[in-house]
């Protein structure tokens, strides 16, 4: 598996490093200390839920996908609405990439932010090349309730050609350093073209 996951300062959210829904995300949870608050699901539609539990070298269950997550935008509508273990879908070498930063903050109750590259091999047969910065937030309930809530800013997905190593750009989020596109456009998978629609 081709792909890297680079911790990133929480001092750069701070800063307003990533776009406007990941930073007011940061911010709730700073003001609220953690504590679940009703402004979160305001920003539902932009989220995961996740299991605050996983096995080692492995992700946490998926409860919940916003229709405007990466992760729906990849693996489509029916995915995120469908009754199967969505986390099944996911390739288990980039479950496996992407797994430390969810059990640090599973063990450590603190926010972790990161930067992710990685080939994601998909049902249909295609793999693409995504990078994207990953805030990952442990929210508690009044009742003492823990889960995970994950927000993707997607950078790029790249399609990568059938029987190559080559791939063909698809999108790019970032207009420049430090600054996002508003617009969250839908990567059609099944698509040979690979544009946005």
């Amino acid at each position: 598996m081709n792909g890297f996951v680079q911790p990133y300062s929480l001092a750069q959210l701070e800063r307003g490093h990533s776009d406007d829904v990941t930073v007011s995300l940061y911010r709730m949870w700073l003001n609220n200390k953690g504590k679940f608050n009703r402004g979160l699901l305001g920003l539902s539609s932009h989220l995961l839920l996740l299991s605050s539990r996983a096995a080692v070298g492995d992700s946490p269950q998926i409860l919940f996908s916003g229709s405007h997550t990466l992760a729906t935008n990849v693996y489509g509508s029916d995915w995120a609405t469908g009754e199967e273990d969505m986390r099944g879908s996911i390739n288990a070498e980039f479950r496996a990439l992407v797994s430390d930063g969810y059990h640090a903050v599973i063990q450590d109750r603190e926010p972790q932010y990161e930067l992710i590259s990685g080939d994601l091999p998909l049902p249909q047969g295609q793999t693409i090349l995504v990078r994207y910065e990953r805030l990952l937030l442990p929210w508690r309930t009044s009742t003492g309730v823990r889960q995970l809530v994950c927000r993707t800013s997607p950078i790029e997905i790249l399609l990568k050609e059938d029987g190559s190593s080559c791939f063909r750009h698809v999108l790019n989020y970032r207009l420049w350093p430090d600054h996002y596109q508003s617009r969250r456009a839908r990567f059609p998978i099944g698509s040979r073209g690979g544009a946005p629609h």
